[in-house]
């Protein structure tokens, strides 16, 4: 699930939507699995159907249990993403 909703045309990331919250809230035993995907808005701009030839990575985060009002989990959730970016 992307909490954005779209690829971004800048590599920046944009507003997170509820869904993630939602989902957390009917299956609380479900643990959120944060990923960062590098380099994607190069590799497959908006709009784009086929992919361009440059590098990108995947990077998975550890489990998360969700906690808290809809906006206290997607706080977390991004907090998790934006560690991710960095490296």
């Amino acid at each position: 699930i992307f909490p954005e909703g779209t690829r971004s045309e800048s590599g920046d990331m944009g507003v997170f939507h509820s869904g993630i919250a939602h989902l957390t809230k009917e299956y609380p035993n479900v643990p959120v699995i944060p990923v960062y995907l590098s380099n994607m808005w190069r590799c497959l701009p908006k709009g784009e159907y086929l992919p361009v030839p440059f590098i990108c990575e995947v990077r998975f985060g550890n489990p998360l249990g969700l906690t808290g009002d809809r906006r206290e989990m997607i706080e977390q959730i991004k907090d998790a993403i934006a560690k991710l970016k960095e490296g």
